[in-house]
């Protein structure tokens, strides 16, 4: 069994391993990533996505002293539709394991930190699976309109809550052209209310957190949607 809500985001952005830039000049990229879900299910193979953007800007540290690179997403969480019910595959927010994540994309061989810029031109249109150490949470809910009824699900477990027949394949990741995904308040009616006051799914904001060490006082709104930079219109 994986550790419970795990902090950590299979992110193509998440090309910052252990050092990052050398050079004190700051340098930014945009991409867009599609990270897809891979199902067998009782009506034959389906697959789910969502597109988010990401920016990473390098430059200088004072807390380091070297050059650094940090990413930020802009985007929604991927939503698989099974058996008439949701799967959720959670974002993590800003606090991401850049380095550990990015082992689906750069497949462990080592580079050297001038590479990063071009690491992602080469990365473009080529998918990425995703390993299993990697795999975000999944959440579902056992009613959507319902925040507080919020369950983890272990990729192990997807048939017994969905029924026989369903199982999560695998994972990937591809760098696009494609629009972000927003579709997903759609799905969760309440996303809206309880991003803009800053609740947890318990109803109460984060000073509450430690009163309650349930799931849905630890998991936010920013598992299904984060915008952590404005996009252009």
């Amino acid at each position: 069994m994986r550790r419970p809500f795990k902090r950590e985001r299979f992110l193509v952005a998440s090309m910052l391993f252990a050092s990052a830039l050398s050079g004190c000049a700051p340098n930014e990229t945009t991409f867009n990533q599609k990270l897809t879900l891979h199902f067998t299910t009782p009506e034959g193979p389906k697959a789910f996505s969502s597109v988010t953007t990401i920016r990473c800007t390098a430059g200088y540290a004072l807390d380091v002293n070297r050059t650094k690179v940090t990413c930020r997403e802009n985007g929604e969480a991927v939503v698989a539709s099974l058996g008439g019910s949701y799967l959720f595959a959670a974002l993590s927010g800003v606090a991401l394991g850049y380095d550990r994540a990015f082992q689906s994309l750069r497949q462990d061989q080592p580079m050297k930190e001038k590479k990063f810029w071009r690491l992602i031109e080469r990365a473009k249109g080529r998918r990425f699976d995703i390993p299993e150490e990697n795999y975000p949470s999944f959440f579902a809910f056992e009613d959507v309109s319902v925040p507080a009824s919020i369950a983890q699900i272990a990729p192990e477990d997807i048939s017994s809550r969905f029924g026989p027949g369903f199982s999560l394949d695998k994972m990937s990741l591809t760098l696009v052209e494609e629009d972000p995904s927003r579709s997903i308040a759609d799905i969760l009616p309440w996303l809206d209310e309880y991003q803009t006051n800053q609740f947890r799914l318990n109803g109460e904001r984060c000073a509450a957190c430690p009163k309650d060490s349930s799931l849905p006082a630890r998991v936010g709104p920013g598992q299904f949607r984060v915008e952590t930079f404005i996009l252009p219109d």
